[in-house]
């Protein structure tokens, strides 16, 4: 009886363990943009360009993270220096199975988790034009 009920006990905290790391795949990890896409292409100086991290170059750095906090917060770093609107105290997030929801302030973002990478689509204006930009973080040893 002893037996049964330490391999009981065993199997449960293994099953733990499995349930916990599911639900901290977002916080184990800081969150690098990898890519950002942006079309259609912006022409600079003659060359059509999709790479959004040249196009915006003066706010998207060489290192742009999210960490995400287990107290339900986030923070955001780029390495550029025209990135202070994403400076707030009201960053928050919340996650419904793979679509994560980030609030900064009064406007929400929402990131879908596919395949260990962290995908969100977003929509600007380029000289009258509407672009959309799909950025792609990878998760990386915080």
């Amino acid at each position: 009886m002893k037996k049964l009920l330490f391999i009981f006990a065993i199997f449960f905290a293994f099953a733990c363990k499995k349930n916990n790391a599911a639900n901290n795949d977002l916080t184990d990890y800081d969150w690098s943009l990898s890519t950002a896409t942006i079309t259609p292409a912006v022409v600079i100086n003659g060359k059509a360009e999709t790479n959004y991290r040249i196009v915006q170059s003066g706010c998207i750095g060489a290192e742009v993270k999210f960490t995400f906090l287990n107290d339900g917060t986030y923070r955001f770093f780029a390495g550029g220096p025209a990135c202070d609107y994403w400076n707030s105290s009201e960053q928050t997030y919340s996650r419904t199975g793979n679509e994560i929801s980030l609030k900064n302030g009064s406007s929400t973002s929402i990131f879908n988790l596919v395949n260990n990478e962290l995908r969100n689509i977003a929509t600007h204006q380029i000289n009258n034009i509407t672009h959309t930009v799909e950025y792609v973080y990878i998760r990386k040893a915080k």
